[in-house]
């Protein structure tokens, strides 16, 4: 009896699991029948972002400094304070500054009148003063000429002795140079400048010229002015301090504020000046748009720096910003990350007359759970469910799911 009884039970229970099972597979001789969840694929034009990491800076810090050496006449600005556009900030000492600039103002004014005086000729009271000159120069070689004759007859009658007429002959010649030399100073005169003299006259002018406007230049630029609204990051002098030219007084740094991100190379060539980057900076949301792409990558970390600006708000030095960078936008088909297989190779199941066709394909680019692939066409019929216990050629069951 008890026999019989058990035999019942394994009966009934082997009756309700073959119920059961059948409610999940359907049986054509000796081949199952596997339920799946399909949706047709399509090409697609999707909106594709880099994601990245950066931190808050200053679009801009910049050193000061004077273009002349000087001392320190006076700082009007401490660290840290808040700075607007043209803004004096320190000034030097003028007084040796201005002497130098008066010097040379006058060395022009001489080298100018020297070249007038070239360029127009000589004056007629030059002229005659020249005249007068060979005039006189004339008279005084005739009066030695003529006691050089008389001497000369007295030594032949052996009236005077051999030296004085040598003395005589050579005060003679000594007029007849001074002469000659009066006659080429009044032919120079009223010839007037030769024309090398007048160039480098001419040249002398526009060097003096030229150092009396750098000198200008410099008492013009004894003040530094800010060329930005800002920050003073520090004074770098002290008042009396002497300084050289060009050497560092302040830094500042400018009031607009970027977020830097070091980009990956392969991702570098999908982003263009003025591409817009959704920030996330301490929960608060910002729009931006790309400034500046290095074209250089970084020794240390090998990525490219990106700058993006940022709107006007409060926001603070070294703060971290997630960066949705917008690139451009992917054209092709994109399957849900969790059909596909990974094997030897990465593959899907599509349906192709009542069954499961495994299709090798190839990942280019992912968004979200999405991901663009190559190895499938429009018109496809993924499997997007009930793939894991499928194998090439199984025949199945669709259920069509959401596109």
């Amino acid at each position: 009896m008890l026999k019989k009884i058990i035999s019942m039970l394994l009966i009934t229970v082997l009756t309700m699991s073959f119920a059961a099972c059948s409610k999940q597979e359907k049986e054509v001789g000796q081949e199952k029948i596997k339920p799946v969840k399909v949706t047709e694929v399509k090409e697609e034009n999707k909106p594709f972002a880099l994601n990245y990491v950066g931190r808050v800076d200053s679009s801009e810090t910049k050193k000061y400094s004077f273009q002349s050496a000087g001392e320190i006449a006076a700082i009007y600005v401490e660290k840290g304070q808040p700075i607007s556009e043209n803004q004096k900030l320190l000034e030097l000492d003028t007084k040796d500054l201005m002497f130098s600039v008066e010097a040379t103002r006058l060395q022009m004014a001489s080298v100018q009148a020297q070249y007038d005086k070239a360029l127009n000729g000589s004056a007629q009271e030059d002229i005659k003063k020249a005249e007068l000159n060979v005039k006189k120069a004339q008279d005084v070689y005739n009066y030695a000429n003529d006691l050089y004759e008389k001497t000369k007859m007295l030594y032949e009658n052996g009236g005077v002795s051999r030296d004085a007429l040598d003395k005589a002959r050579l005060d003679m010649d000594t007029k007849a140079i001074d002469l000659n030399h009066a006659k080429e100073v009044e032919q120079e005169v009223k010839k007037g400048a030769r024309e090398e003299d007048k160039t480098n006259l001419l040249n002398q002018l526009e060097a003096a010229k030229t150092n009396y406007d750098a000198k200008k230049s410099l008492l013009e630029n004894t003040e530094v002015k800010s060329d930005m609204e800002g920050h003073v990051v520090d004074v770098l002098v002290k008042q009396g301090e002497v300084v050289a030219a060009g050497a560092p007084v302040l830094l500042v740094r400018s009031s607009k504020m970027v977020v830097n991100a070091g980009i990956a190379q392969k991702d570098i060539n999908r982003i263009g000046i003025d591409t817009r980057a959704d920030i996330e900076i301490d929960g608060k949301q910002f729009i931006g748009r790309v400034a500046k792409i290095d074209q250089v990558p970084d020794k240390q970390t090998w990525t490219y720096n990106i700058q993006i600006e940022l709107p006007e708000g409060s926001h603070y030095i070294g703060a971290i910003a997630k960066v949705g960078i917008e690139a451009e936008a992917g054209q092709g088909i994109w399957i849900p990350v969790s059909s596909i297989m990974n094997g030897e190779y990465d593959y899907v199941f599509t349906a192709v007359d009542g069954r499961a066709a495994r299709k090798k394909i190839s990942m280019e680019k992912t968004q979200g759970n999405l991901v663009m692939v190559k190895g499938l066409v429009s018109g496809d019929m993924l499997v997007v469910e009930g793939m894991k216990s499928l194998k090439d050629g199984d025949r199945i069951e669709i259920k069509r799911g959401d596109s």
